[in-house]
């Protein structure tokens, strides 16, 4: 029968100025590593220079290793590394394993996840040793906190609840990728994942504050000159959330997402809106209110959790789209019924009347408005006075030319003798918008009107476009009109 050789001891001299030096390698590598049923997993641990580390005990263990529940095997998982780097070690054929490393000085650690032993001869991925992180658990609901305990599948690391009813820490935790997060209890047989795909850092903690939900995702919020190029903060705005097939997993959540939730990087939560949840088509778009976000930053993240059956909805719009950060009106128009209910809390829902038809919009649902006298009525509402304010919308237009009003303060389509203001595409397709303090028209006297310039024009009919006018009380010169994000006011 052939075998690998099973060196215990190798004993390794080197003359210097002042002495020797002597370097002890341990390697416990077993015989029957070609054998039938058996494989070998070599592998390398690196410095944070990139060079190989010596002096570095690695242990190897089965991918579902319970480190309460199941014993190590004595002797044939560990091995220390010489000047190389280099472990090696023989294990049954045909499984997962985990490898975890620490240098026996400094203490640094690394983790290599998921290493199949599917042939005789296995090369791991090269590690690198790090400063370790912590990861920080809020046990889930109805849990046993006698007997249970948090753990990482594969790896010696675990935590008791004891009692505790706030965190508890897993310590020490390899800087990396780690698999899964999972809850078992010595009373019982099955483990709950709890997390998956930890991004650990090195010397920071990782809060799970979202014990329940199986699943998270990490949201990036680019604002720098390769993403949004927004270069200054923003307060209180709602952030859109597109998911789709590519995305989002919606098998892994409630029928209606009623189990989705937000938070901030360090558990946080935020409060959001599902304006459409279509799991049948993998579609869904959502506002989250986020408190600041960095202007010129790529880093700043929020995170997405789902995958709790017992989870009650939590989805809310006045929250979202608060009267106290300005948001006097905002309508969605993606009702089913003839009703354009109003997301603020001011709940300023208005009456479809005429040819109005549901359609797939830029954002979720939205309305066609067909023929003549078509139009949904908001009721005597949002009389702004003398205040300054600002108006927006996504439209698509349904032919090149002629006049379409967006949106219109005014008795019919007339202005009032006090009050009226009015925003549409004029016969050229520019944005045009009239803010009217008396007359019978809006071109007569009292009513003051500004332009998008002749060249920043909406002809087309295939295309959705952004568009907004900002009407500036004070300063006639601060009106402004906005195609697509884009400053085209004209003089």
């Amino acid at each position: 029968m052939k075998g690998i050789i099973n060196i215990k001891n190798l004993l390794i001299t080197a003359t210097v100025a002042g002495g020797t030096l002597f370097f002890l390698r341990c390697a416990n590598i077993s015989g029957g590593g070609s054998e039938a049923g058996n494989a070998r997993i070599t592998g390398m641990v690196l410095n944070t220079q990139g060079s190989p580390a010596g002096n570095v005990i690695a242990q190897i263990l089965p991918s579902d290793f319970d480190p309460v529940k199941d014993t190590a095997a004595a002797g044939a998982d560990i091995d220390t590394t010489a000047l190389d780097g280099v472990y090696r070690f023989a294990v049954p054929k045909g499984r997962g394993y985990t490898i975890q490393a620490v240098h026996t000085v400094m203490r640094s650690r690394a983790i290599v996840a998921l290493v199949e032993a599917s042939e005789a001869d296995n090369i791991a991925p090269q590690c690198t040793l790090n400063a370790p992180g912590a990861v920080k658990v809020m046990p889930p609901s109805g849990v046993d906190t006698v007997s249970g305990y948090m753990y990482i599948p594969g790896t010696t690391f675990f935590s008791s609840l004891n009692d505790a009813s706030g965190y508890i820490m897993l310590d020490s935790v390899p800087a990396g990728i780690v698999p899964s997060i999972v809850y078992s209890s010595k009373s019982s047989a099955a483990p709950v994942v709890m997390r998956q795909n930890i991004n650990v850092l090195p010397g920071s903690i990782v809060t799970i504050a979202y014990s329940d939900w199986a699943y998270s995702k990490r949201i990036i919020l680019n604002t720098s000159a390769s993403g949004a190029d927004v270069q200054k903060n923003v307060y209180g705005f709602p952030a859109l959330v597109r998911l789709t097939a590519n995305t989002f997993d919606f098998s892994q959540a409630k029928t209606h997402g009623e189990d989705i939730r937000f938070s901030k990087s360090d558990s946080t939560p935020l409060l959001y809106e599902i304006e459409r949840w279509d799991a049948s088509n993998s579609q869904a778009e959502l506002w989250v209110k986020i408190d600041t976000i960095f202007g010129n930053d790529s880093d700043q993240s929020i995170l997405m959790h789902w995958g709790n059956p017992a989870a009650a909805p939590l989805s809310e719009d006045g929250g979202v789209f608060d009267t106290a950060e300005g948001f006097q009106s905002v309508w969605h128009l993606g009702d089913d019924a003839d009703t354009a209910r109003d997301a603020t809390f001011n709940r300023c829902h208005g009456v479809g009347y005429g040819s109005l038809s549901r359609t797939s919009c830029q954002i979720g649902f939205g309305r066609t408005f067909s023929g003549v006298n078509t139009y949904c009525d908001m009721g005597n509402v949002f009389n702004p006075g003398g205040g300054s304010f600002t108006l927006s919308a996504w439209i698509k237009r349904d032919a090149p030319k002629g006049i379409r009003a967006i949106i219109a303060k005014s008795e019919g389509d007339t202005p009032s003798s006090g009050y009226g203001w009015n925003l549409s595409l004029g016969i050229a397709g520019q944005l045009h918008c009239f803010i009217a303090s008396g007359g019978s028209a809006w071109g007569d006297t009292g009513a003051f009107d500004f332009w998008s310039r002749t060249d920043a024009v909406i002809t087309d009919t295939n295309a959705w476009h952004y568009v907004a006018a900002v009407i500036d009380r004070s300063n006639n010169e601060s009106c402004r009109t906005y195609i697509d994000g884009v400053d085209v006011t004209d003089t």
